[in-house]
């Protein structure tokens, strides 16, 4: 069984999930089981229905890794005898003799007989205290690259950022009719404003930063730089592209300057936190232990990485000690899943050490 989060409905063993609205979804446990109780309602080509966390007599999540030579590592991926597992810690990869495969990532193909495969049975639990549903710790969309989130209170519903063209049919997909009265910008760049102005139009406020509020259909004025090497020419094909594909124009309807607590005013337990560098206004949103970061840090090539851009690299690197300080359970990064801050630490402290 894969990892993930399961239920057991009616005696058997269902994936279960969340919409937007906090609602718990119960997927088929078979392909044949869709009788007319399921149904796509999000038109995402997966059925699903409506349920209730004491309609599960049991929860949990099932979480896996690999035991090699007594250290914890990860499975990449399986070819036929083998395994391909990776760790993030430098020198963890020295002592095991992994090669290095990314900046930040170590790998080796071992024996499936080498590695005990361990899969942890975490219990999950249901705070219905708050809503007679389930309130999912991160909501989030990732399509086209980007990955949305989406912060909700009794009487307000906060979208953070909103991908790039082509975003806007499947967030509503996602969104499931649910009104988004605030779109909190990360920062001004395409892939983050696209769809602000559609947004703005049906009633939602756009926030965004007083450093970034010239950015936005601008993006030469604050050009990005390498943040390694490697990512050389993928800066020119960024500064190129980022020139040619404009946000529709918008105006911010709250600018933030120095208030870090300006949510708690909407309210949403939730604090502002600077993360300057990879622009100059760039911002992070504090709340329930996850720092949902923007392009501070990046999960884009679905592990946690450095972003490959930013426009001061010693803001970007200040910003990354602030994360470390902070320490959050997870970094939501706006590209790619959801990091935990147990893999995202290794590859930050390897960064500030070896670009001083």
């Amino acid at each position: 069984m894969k990892d993930g989060i399961y239920g057991v409905y009616n005696g058997e063993v269902h994936r279960i999930g969340h919409n937007s609205n906090g609602e718990l979804l119960l997927f088929p446990a078979f392909d044949n089981e869709t009788d007319s109780t399921f149904a796509d309602g999000y038109h995402a080509g997966a059925c699903s229905k409506i349920i209730k966390p004491e309609d599960l007599s049991e929860a949990y999540e099932l979480r896996s890794y690999a035991e090699y030579r007594g250290y914890k590592t990860f499975i990449a991926r399986s070819v036929g005898d083998e395994y391909e597992i990776y760790v993030n810690d430098h020198a963890l990869a020295q002592e095991l003799g992994f090669d290095r495969c990314d900046k930040y990532a170590y790998n080796m193909m071992v024996k499936k007989t080498d590695v005990k495969v361990i899969t942890e049975k975490i219990p999950y639990s249901f705070d219905q205290k708050k809503t007679a549903t389930t309130e999912p710790r991160i909501r989030y969309l990732i399509h086209g690259g980007t990955t949305c989130y989406l912060l909700k209170t009794e009487g307000s519903t906060l979208l953070i950022d909103t991908g790039l063209f082509g975003n806007l049919k499947a967030l509503d997909r996602w969104l499931g009719g649910c009104k988004v009265d605030y779109v909190f910008l990360t920062h001004g760049h395409a892939d983050h404003d696209w769809n602000a102005r559609a947004l703005q139009k049906r009633g939602a406020k756009i926030i965004l930063s007083e450093k970034d509020k010239d950015l936005p259909r601008h993006f030469m004025s604050q050009p990005v730089k390498p943040t390694m090497p490697k990512y050389r020419f993928r800066n020119f094909t960024q500064l190129v592209s980022g020139s040619v594909f404009r946000t529709h124009r918008y105006t911010p309807d709250i600018l933030i300057g120095d208030d870090r607590d300006y949510l708690k005013s909407l309210g949403f337990d939730a604090q502002i936190i600077p993360l300057p560098g990879h622009t100059y206004g760039s911002l992070g949103i504090l709340s329930d232990n996850i720092l949902y970061c923007g392009d501070a840090f990046t999960a884009l090539w679905k592990k946690p990485d450095i972003t490959p851009h930013a426009v001061s690299i010693e803001l970007m690197k200040e910003s990354l000690r602030k994360i470390l300080e902070i320490d959050p359970e997870r970094l939501a990064c706006g590209h790619g899943w959801p990091v935990s801050m147990e893999a995202a630490r290794p590859v930050i402290e390897s960064y500030l050490a070896e670009y001083r």
